[in-house]
């Protein structure tokens, strides 16, 4: 995602059916099957596990080590733009007509939070739950190996976990398209006459950017070495403290001009050799 402060809420499983049909969860389908169980992070509550919705076999994307014990190594992300292709806020408001290309350009400034701006452009956004998941399955794409990333991460104890300024109301459909489960942190949509009403709960006390670094931080303090990826200025500080940062877009460009090592994010399974060769 675009510069700002941490945002985004824990989920796991899908929002409803209708919410996102399940986070765009579009996978490989040579790989195993078994659905990873999205947990929903709440924050005033426990954390507990729901199941995803089943999703039909995901396609291959390209190869990773397999099974075997992977110690020492955690993972973070970024969503929008990272994981998937295309920022899918920026998307779904240009497409709509709820914002022009001037508008989008001008949210990746250093000075604006994601946060902020996510609320104030979605705040019109007259888009139901349906729209959105649709739009999720239709158009949204993933970027290669991610599916394969997660089920690697789960078949060798390595944690991963999603930090997004994005939304539960697409996120959901994604991950139930492609059949899998993610500790995440998304901001919590909820669809209002005549738009949407955005909330981030893990914000209360921080900023976007900051609150990414922090999970970076987090499984630092808990002795793993940390791979981290993303993709605009929001993610700078997370890929400054990480131990391996794959980066694409203007956060590739930002560690580039800062001296900032990072590699090109061209897919997911580049990581999971990475994490292999270095465990």
């Amino acid at each position: 995602m675009r510069q700002g402060g941490p945002a985004g809420l824990e989920r796991r499983g899908p929002l409803r059916q209708l919410r996102e049909a399940g986070r765009p969860a579009r996978r490989g389908q040579g790989l195993a099957r078994p659905l990873l169980q999205r947990r929903h992070l709440h924050l005033r509550r426990a954390e507990r596990v729901q199941p995803l919705p089943q999703a039909g076999p995901p396609r291959p994307q390209g190869r990773v080590p397999e099974g075997g014990s992977v110690k020492g190594w955690g993972a973070v992300s970024d969503f929008d733009g990272t994981i998937t292709l295309r920022d899918v806020g920026d998307h779904l408001l240009l497409h709509y007509g709820f914002a022009d290309k001037r508008t989008i350009e001008e949210s990746y400034s250093l000075k604006v939070r994601v946060e902020d701006f996510m609320k104030r452009a979605f705040a019109g956004a007259a888009l139901s739950e349906r729209v959105i998941a649709d739009f999720v399955r239709e158009r949204v794409k993933a970027r290669r190996g991610f599916r394969e990333f997660i089920l690697f991460c789960e078949a060798n104890g390595v944690p991963f976990e999603i930090a997004s300024g994005g939304v539960d109301l697409y996120a959901d459909p994604f991950f139930a398209k492609h059949g899998v489960s993610v500790k995440s942190f998304f901001g919590r949509a909820k669809v209002v006459e005549g738009g949407i009403k955005i909330d981030y709960p893990f914000l209360r006390r921080t900023d976007l950017s900051s609150f990414k670094a922090s999970r970076v931080a987090r499984m630092k303090r808990l002795g793993l070495k940390v791979v981290f990826f993303g993709d605009g200025p929001n993610d700078f500080k997370a890929a400054s403290l990480a131990d391996k940062a794959y980066a694409t877009g203007r956060l590739l460009r930002l560690c580039r001009e800062r001296g900032v090592p990072a590699s090109p994010l061209t897919d997911f399974t580049r990581a999971a050799a990475y994490i292999k060769r270095h465990s």
